[in-house]
């Protein structure tokens, strides 16, 4: 069953969200809040779909993590969703993102699109 996210999010209040989501789907979310310890629990635990914001704080901006997703040969496969208010979304895509989501977002839009990366039971 592919039911593992990781989203990788400066914004605590996102991760929790995003959390409380995964319950009601049936997902499991695991959270980092830079990209170098997305990266590290990337290869840690394979998760099936990788959640990016565009713009991170700390070390690495979302869009470096991105890049470096996808040189890693061990992580290129997973797909990476871009998650940002904000953004160039076509240049996210030109990195090669799998897809992007605009915040803010409602759990039944959130869930929804999320059905074409993962298993997930819809939230209404």
């Amino acid at each position: 069953m592919r039911n593992h996210l990781l989203v990788i999010d400066d914004e605590p209040s996102i991760g929790h969200l995003i959390a409380l989501i995964g319950q009601k789907t049936g997902l499991t979310v695991t959270h980092a809040t830079e990209g170098l310890e997305g990266i590290h629990l990337a290869r840690l635990e394979g998760p099936d779909v990788i959640l990016v914001d565009l713009f991170l704080w700390g070390k690495m901006d979302g869009w470096e993590t991105i890049e470096r997703i996808k040189q890693d040969k061990a992580l290129q496969h997973i797909p990476v969703i871009a998650i940002t208010s904000v953004g160039d979304l076509d240049h996210a895509y030109e990195m090669g993102c799998d897809g992007a989501i605009l915040k803010p977002f409602t759990p039944a839009r959130f869930s929804s699109y999320l059905s074409r990366f993962l298993e997930v039971a819809p939230v209404a």
